[in-house]
């Protein structure tokens, strides 16, 4: 005989709750079915079987384990089977703890998961994470440290934060409207990738990119902020400013081709301090309300209007 299935049904306001920091285990399958709520708490189910989300289901994580609620190798947090974990497109994924919890590289990078942060201790990465849907940040911040996190999908911040370090990279594609990065303010990282053609990823504070800006597809606006690059930039997407924007480049070597939007191709000052054989390319026209200061490194214009219309 086959194995025997929980199911757990109940659309909002039912929810279907495990409490006490209960284990339901033995040889079965569980199952989460559509526009139903399952909330884990601190519990777990483990066993031999499978663990299956539908669409439009909701699931509730509070395990506290420093490698996240969500491990594909059974062994800790809410759900422990040893069989296969399948989270379907469209499910919702709350971490909900009561203190900081962790999501890890096993957190399901599916098209079209949604991740929501209701824990007002934060939720930091203790791997690379790619989130697949929406990321929401109802109470509570995603810390991405020495990490990599990859968004797929929409972010709604409700005055939340996606903090950011000088190790942390990010990675956005996918085709839909992006809006603001919701950064804690004046920010440092490693890498930024922005793929979303004909998408615009919006800067709301000075940011400082110490590795790779790729812009692959689409634009990146800083207007009315301070952008500092000392790594590199490749992409064929544009940057957009405006005449209270400052463009510093720093470093050392070729940056590569800066390009900008013909609708935001005006800048109050772009600082130029690269040493090394240090250059950039101008990929566009361009206008400087302010201040041109080249201090270290050649600007190459060839092809290109620059300027001065202060």
């Amino acid at each position: 005989a086959g194995l025997q299935t929980i199911t757990f049904e109940g659309t909002s306001p039912t929810i279907q709750n495990f409490s006490g920091g209960a284990t339901v285990s033995n040889s079965m399958n569980f199952v989460v079915s559509s526009s139903s709520i399952l909330d884990m708490g601190t519990s777990s189910v483990t066993g031999g079987g499978s663990f299956t989300t539908n669409n439009l289901s909701e699931l509730r994580l509070g395990s506290l384990d420093s490698d996240g609620p969500l491990q594909t190798t059974g062994l800790g947090g809410n759900i422990q089977v040893s069989g296969t974990q399948t989270y379907s497109s469209g499910t919702h994924i709350v971490f909900n703890g009561g203190s900081s919890q962790s999501i890890g590289s096993d957190y399901p990078s599916n098209t079209g998961i949604n991740l929501i942060i209701e824990n007002a201790n934060n939720v930091s990465l203790v791997g690379d994470v790619i989130i697949g849907g929406d990321l929401t940040l109802s109470s509570g911040n995603l810390i991405v440290g020495t990490n990599q996190l990859t968004l797929q999908g929409s972010i709604t911040p409700n005055a939340n934060f996606i903090d950011v370090g000088p190790a942390s990279d990010i990675v956005i594609y996918g085709t839909s409207a992006f809006g603001t990065f919701p950064f804690t303010g004046a920010e440092t990282l490693n890498n930024f990738t922005f793929d979303r053609s004909s998408q615009t990823v919006d800067f709301e504070a000075d940011i400082t990119i110490n590795g790779e800006l790729a812009l692959t597809n689409g634009s990146l606006d800083f207007s009315g902020q301070t952008l500092t690059l000392t790594g590199t930039k490749s992409g064929s997407g544009s940057l957009l400013a405006n005449s209270s924007s400052t463009l510093t480049i720093t470093g050392s070597g070729a940056l590569g081709t800066v390009q900008f939007g013909v609708s935001g191709n005006t800048l109050g000052t772009l600082n130029l301090n690269r040493t090394g054989s240090g250059s950039v390319t101008s990929g566009s026209s361009l206008n400087i309300g302010t201040a041109l200061n080249l201090t270290n490194g050649d600007f190459n214009n060839t092809g290109q209007t620059l300027t001065m219309i202060n």
